[in-house]
């Protein structure tokens, strides 16, 4: 955190919120792979990200909106595994690379708050 702080001359401040449990997909890694890594199908991984922020949106204990201002700017997904870009074979699930996620930025499509509807 210091270090963007000291780099932005003091203009940027990152803060994080850990949520408090892992959250179980509704599809295993592959689905939202969808053969390219997720790297192309940005419907999939929209989905991910939506089911992601939807469950934490539901939880009474979390709140993405800690500042005040009635938005959050970004979210990081931590998985289990090795990413897509390490190539080959999984050694733990046999899942090939393009059955697993590549580890990637990306804008989501627009989400909102069940409780902002």
């Amino acid at each position: 955190r210091t270090i963007y702080h000291e780099q932005s001359d003091t203009k940027f401040d990152l803060r994080s919120i850990i949520a408090p449990r892992w959250i179980d997909l509704p599809n295993p890694e592959a689905y939202y792979a969808d053969e390219d890594g997720g790297r192309v199908d940005r419907i999939k991984m929209d989905e991910l990200m939506h089911f992601v922020l939807d469950d934490l949106d539901a939880d009474g204990d979390f709140n993405f909106d800690r500042g005040g201002r009635g938005q959050f700017i970004g979210v990081n997904i931590v998985m289990s595994g090795y990413g897509a870009e390490f190539g080959g074979t999984d050694c733990n699930t046999g899942a090939s690379s393009t059955e697993r996620l590549w580890s990637h930025q990306w804008q989501t499509a627009e989400w909102t708050s069940a409780k902002e509807a």
